[in-house]
C-alpha cells in the first residue's frame, strides 16, 4: 500500500476533524466535534468567554470583535479555544490523576504538568512529575483514561517491558484499541 492510499484510509477513519477556528467550522473537546457560535453579548463578564452548549461551542466575543479581519477573527477564537483547553483539561485531569492513583494503588505525583506537545501523550520523570499533553483533552474519555493510567502506571514499572504491559492490561484491557484511535486522530487532536 503506497504512502498516499494509507493516509487516505487514515483520513477517513478519523473520527476527529481538524479544526480551522473559523466560524461555524468545528473544534474538538472530549472526542466530539462542536461546531463554533460566535455569541456577541453587552455584558462584560461573559465578552472573551467559551460555554458548550448543545453541539455548539459558543465564543463570546465584543461587539467590534465580529467586525474583525477574518485572519484576526480565527486567530482570536483559538487563543480564546486554548486558553479554555488548557483550563478544562487542568480541572479534568487532576480529577482522574486522583482518582486512579487509588485504583492502581501508587502514590499520586508530586507535580502535573501540562504541555502542549507535538510527539508525546505523557510522560513521567524520575521525580514523579506527569507530564500530559494538553491536547488530550480534546480525545474521547476513554482515551483520557487510558492515557493517564498508563503514566500512573509507569510510577510502579518504568519503560515499556511485558510486565508493564501486563500490568497495564489489568485496569485497561482493551488498551491497544486505545493506541489505535489515538494514530487514527492524533493529527486532528495535536493541530
Amino acid at each position: 500500500m503506497d504512502f498516499k492510499k494509507k493516509r487516505e484510509d487514515k483520513d477517513s477513519n478519523r473520527e476527529i476533524n481538524s479544526p480551522t477556528f473559523l466560524p461555524d467550522s468545528t473544534v474538538p473537546y472530549f472526542g466530539k466535534n462542536y461546531t463554533i457560535k460566535i455569541m456577541v453579548l453587552d455584558k462584560e463578564e461573559k465578552q472573551n468567554s467559551i460555554e458548550i452548549v448543545n453541539d455548539n461551542l459558543l465564543v463570546f466575543v465584543e461587539t467590534s470583535d465580529i467586525h474583525l479581519d477574518k485572519e484576526v477573527l480565527k486567530n482570536k477564537i483559538r487563543y480564546l479555544y486554548n486558553k479554555w483547553l488548557n483550563q478544562k483539561a487542568k480541572e479534568i485531569f487532576i480529577i482522574k490523576i486522583n482518582k486512579y492513583s487509588k485504583t492502581i494503588r501508587v502514590h499520586s505525583p508530586q507535580t502535573i504538568v501540562l504541555k502542549n506537545l507535538k510527539n508525546r501523550w505523557g510522560s513521567v520523570t524520575k521525580k514523579d512529575t506527569i507530564n500530559l499533553n494538553r491536547n488530550l483533552i480534546k480525545a474521547p474519555d476513554d482515551i483520557i483514561d487510558y492515557i493517564i493510567i498508563h503514566e500512573l502506571c509507569h510510577l510502579k514499572i518504568q519503560g515499556h517491558s511485558h510486565h508493564f504491559w501486563s500490568y497495564l492490561k489489568q485496569f485497561v484491557p482493551d488498551y491497544q484499541n486505545k493506541i489505535d484511535w489515538l494514530h487514527r486522530n492524533s493529527e486532528s487532536l495535536i493541530s
